[in-house]
């Protein structure tokens, strides 16, 4: 078993789905990124660079793009629950696909200066 798929078997129920529902999106939209485990959860790569990582917890779903895309997309964002580097999306409501394109695509244009 690779090391995203192990992540993914810890989780049930609704974060297993939102888990793998993301997983999928993330990856028809960047087919040329890497996927690995880094820093415990799975991280989307881009030619050695970091773009974007995911985590699933109890009550919502972990983007972490980075402070710069979270700021560029500040407005969209702000019925998120956010930090410096992430926003959490909460399991109670549908996951915003415009939304995450918008931040990964971002965070990899930021990735690639």
């Amino acid at each position: 078993m690779n090391p995203i798929d192990a992540y993914l078997s810890r989780f049930e129920g609704e974060p297993r789905l939102r888990l793998d529902e993301l997983r999928s999106f993330l990856a028809r939209l960047f087919p040329d990124f890497e996927e690995e485990l880094r820093y415990g959860i799975p991280t989307l790569r881009l030619k050695g660079k970091n773009v974007v990582h995911y985590a699933a917890y109890a009550r919502h779903i972990g983007l972490y793009p980075g402070p710069g895309a979270l700021k560029a997309l500040e407005p969209e964002l702000r019925d998120y629950k956010r930090s410096k580097g992430a926003v959490q999306f909460p399991h109670a409501l549908p996951l915003p696909f415009p939304l995450i394109e918008a931040l990964v695509r971002k965070s990899r244009s930021m990735a690639e200066l």
